[in-house]
């Protein structure tokens, strides 16, 4: 998916006022699309220290929030409604995908999309909690994506199954309860099929909806804006060169990744401790420098921060670069995953979780057991395997580990984990420290 999407920004800013021992967040919100300003569909705001989440619909654009100070807020933004990039290419393996409900929770009414591969009959069925069928729907659909109208009833959560083709997809619906004059609905759309007159040589466009979400920590004002561009270099900087390595750059949404493991410093022994030595220490996989240049190192925890322990600290890598945290991949995640979106609760469950976020992140080729993905955002994660407490080399080829900065105060760290045999990535919360993983870093806000 090598996009040509025109950066599309949301612009958020943030002032802050201080009271007593609470704080007052004003926020306002607006949409360009390469400097042309569009209409923004809606944005969450969402506390994740507190545990509140809040919805703005437009053209309600302006919102102000009681914060405690330095509470950690993740903002999501939604726009639907302009053409993904010119000469966009479909993904290598284009397969049935339902995509997460917009806005989650539902008030009035909200959109669902779907994606066929190719031209056939879709059933849809919407049950309630208790597993009681609400309504179902066929519909016979080309090739494409394809946006539903969906409007609750006076229920407060409901499942919506689309079938294809011998394959079923769920997504949960939550709604406010608010709507207490319409029975529940589903109708499909016109919109998502429209075309855009282009010019010769031009694909002709689908208009879809974008999510992206940027993390901040409330009392530090500043100016965000939020990227809807996916799979190209991060503008301005599409390389890093560093300790003589030239690394690529990636833009996912609102993220800038390295498209690259890292590979610094100099190789020692598996057998070997890193040391709090001045100098950066790496393993290369089974004591070989091959593997280092195809998988980047591998580093025990300590050694990725550099002895210091702070959430997105620069640790190994480059100025204006950090080891992402916890948190971080978790906004990636749900920015790869076709079901679970950025901010969605499974992502704070540990273990295998999600639909199909690593499927989208992994490289296509490297992986065994068939375990290769589609590498739609451009992330083309490789298998490096780890080395293991025991200093042995494993899991190349089947496995691959990243450090995050965030740490469990004892000798236990957060990881992500991509496995050959799933789709959906691992939150380890109990990785020995002592480990070497492999580092993505990640670029300043």
């Amino acid at each position: 998916m090598k996009s040509k999407l025109l950066l599309t920004s949301f612009i958020l800013f943030c002032v802050m006022t201080a009271s007593a021992q609470k704080e007052l967040l004003n926020l306002s919100f607006t949409a360009v699309n390469d400097d042309v300003y569009v209409q923004l569909d809606s944005v969450r705001v969402i506390n994740r220290s507190q545990g509140t989440d809040t919805l703005l619909v437009w053209p309600d654009t302006i919102v102000s929030l009681e914060i405690q100070p330095y509470d950690r807020m993740l903002y999501v933004g939604y726009s639907e409604g302009f053409p993904v990039g010119i000469h966009q290419e479909k993904p290598d393996n284009p397969y049935f995908q339902l995509f997460p409900c917009i806005p989650n929770p539902v008030d009035n009414e909200a959109q669902v999309s779907l994606y066929l591969p190719k031209h056939g009959s879709v059933e849809l069925l919407v049950r309630d909690l208790s597993g009681k069928e609400v309504l179902s729907m066929s519909k016979n659909l080309d090739e494409g994506r394809h946006s539903f109208r969906f409007v609750p009833g006076e229920g407060e959560f409901y499942f919506l199954t689309a079938c294809w083709n011998g394959s079923s997809r769920t997504i949960k619906i939550i709604s406010t309860g608010r709507n207490k004059v319409s029975g529940c609905s589903l109708t499909l759309n016109d919109i998502s099929r429209t075309h855009f007159p282009v010019k010769a040589g031009e694909e002709i466009r689908d208009l879809v909806t974008l999510e992206s979400g940027i993390l901040d920590t409330a009392g530090v004002s500043g100016l965000h804006r939020f990227q809807f561009a996916t799979n190209i270099p991060c503008p301005g900087i599409p390389t890093v060169t560093y300790e003589g390595q030239v690394y690529h750059t990636l833009q996912i949404r609102s993220q800038c990744w390295m498209k690259e493991n890292l590979n610094v410093g100099v190789m020692i022994p598996g057998t070997q401790q890193m040391m709090h030595n001045g100098i950066i220490e790496k393993y290369c996989f089974d004591n070989n420098p091959v593997n280092c240049a195809l998988y980047g190192g591998l580093y025990q925890w300590y050694e990725v921060m550099q002895y210091f322990t702070p959430d997105n600290y620069q640790g190994i890598c480059p100025p204006g670069w950090h080891i992402p945290s916890d948190e971080e991949w978790m906004v990636l995640e749900g920015a790869a995953d076709s079901e679970f979106g950025i901010g969605d609760p499974v992502w704070e469950n540990t273990g295998a979780r999600g639909y199909d976020a690593s499927f989208n992140l992994k490289n296509n080729n490297g992986w065994i057991y068939g375990g290769n993905g589609n590498n739609l955002f451009g992330f083309s994660a490789l298998p490096g395997g780890t080395r293991d407490n025991t200093a042995n080399f494993v899991a190349a080829g089947e496995y691959s580990y990243w450090w995050t900065s965030t740490w469990n105060f004892t000798s236990y760290g957060f990881d992500r984990v991509f496995n050959a045999l799933n789709n959906n990535p691992i939150r380890n919360s109990n990785d020995y420290l002592g480990n070497g993983n492999s580092v993505r870093c990640l670029k300043d806000e």
